[in-house]
């Protein structure tokens, strides 16, 4: 039986191919799903989209090391959450610590502790309505789009654009006159989700989580939060 009501989760998960999977039978039971690869996107993702639940990945909870490890699941405990593991050689999913297959588990996962959770955003560090015109450069462009930035913090922030950017698109904001020395600022960042011209009343663009290249450039996007 499928779900009934639009319930919207947090895959996380590092392998392209467990996403996928995972991906897929979320959305045919009839939930929505945002992906996140690394620590900076979970943050990026639970602070601005309300969810019901997170599926995490267990070789990926094994993979996040050092001081992200403690925070991650510290954010990850605020939400129901269901454990998967998918193995490539035998192209199955198991769910950690169900006794029935993972579909039957995902399905009273959505059902059950998701669909009586009241879905909600997390702030792990404070977000500004901070307007930044930008250059926003996506591969095989020949020449960057012009677009404003809302909603700034130095992990991330939101860029209006009506241009389609699927999730997990990599692309490049250049702030101009935001450098060190009043140079152009580079940063790359990951798409986390994306909102569709005509969606709603909503601004249309683009939930981006930066992906900083060194601490010089971290220590630029604080400066700019804190313009």
């Amino acid at each position: 039986m499928l779900v009934n009501t639009l319930l919207r989760l947090l895959i996380v998960a590092m392998d392209d191919d467990a996403t996928a999977e995972y991906a897929s039978l979320v959305r045919h039971l009839g939930a929505d799903c945002f992906i996140a690869h690394a620590p900076n996107e979970i943050a990026a993702i639970l602070r601005s989209a309300p969810l019901h639940g997170v599926v995490l990945d267990m070789p990926t909870a094994v993979r996040i090391k050092g001081p992200d490890k403690q925070w991650v699941f510290k954010l990850l405990e605020l939400y129901p959450l269901i454990r998967l593991r998918y193995s490539r050689k035998n192209d199955a999913i198991t769910a950690i610590g169900a006794e029935q297959d993972a579909r039957i588990a995902l399905e009273s996962f959505l059902k059950g502790p998701c669909a009586s959770f009241t879905p909600r955003t997390i702030r792990r560090t404070e977000r500004k309505t901070l307007h930044f015109n930008v250059i926003l450069w996506r591969e095989n462009d020949v020449e960057g789009e012009l677009a404003v930035v809302d909603n700034f913090t130095p992990l991330g922030c939101f860029v209006i654009t009506p241009t389609p950017m699927p999730p997990g698109e990599r692309v490049v904001l250049v702030f101009p006159g935001a450098g060190a020395t009043g140079d152009h600022l580079q940063v790359a960042a990951r798409v986390i989700h994306h909102v569709p011209w005509g969606s709603k009343r909503s601004l249309p663009g683009a939930g981006l989580a930066f992906e900083p290249d060194g601490d010089e450039i971290h220590k630029a996007l604080e400066s700019l939060f804190h313009s």
